[in-house]
């Protein structure tokens, strides 16, 4: 469904968009794995990403990739 958001596996877009995320982070913990991603495809691509750290601790986080993939 254009516009929807759909589960996709951690593709390396997604990858790519979760180690943005990381480098923003001020967190003492360690990133441990992605739980789910959900993609949205408007005139370019948000990522829902829903992922652990190593404290156990679950992060929510929404990127926007624009059509040049910035």
């Amino acid at each position: 469904m254009p516009g929807g958001w759909n589960e996709f596996d951690a593709t390396p877009d997604a990858q790519k968009a979760m180690a943005f995320v990381l480098k923003q982070m001020d967190t003492l913990s360690s990133f441990k794995q992605i739980l789910t991603v959900h993609a949205q495809i408007v005139s370019g691509v948000n990522y829902a990403i829903e992922f652990e750290m190593d404290d156990g601790s679950i992060w929510n986080t929404i990127v926007y990739r624009n059509l040049d993939g910035e």
